[in-house]
């Protein structure tokens, strides 16, 4: 039953940790499709760069939290 729990909790922290992965992956990619539009002005472009930063931030953060956790 123990083992039961266990690896219920286990399926249920990978999803969440697959979704917390997915998200910022699908904006930053969205955002670089849209940086390969030369249609795009100045300031929309700096607008998906700083949104591809703060994907990877929290990227970033994710695994820094995943090493932690595995320590």
């Amino acid at each position: 039953r123990a083992l039961e729990e266990t690896d219920k909790l286990y399926k249920i922290f990978l999803n969440s940790v697959s979704h917390e992965f997915k998200t910022p992956l699908t904006a930053i990619n969205g955002s670089v499709s849209l940086l390969f539009n030369n249609e795009i002005d100045l300031q929309n472009r700096f607008n998906l760069l700083k949104e591809i930063q703060i994907g990877c931030g929290k990227l970033n953060r994710l695994v820094d939290n995943l090493l932690d956790i595995s320590r």
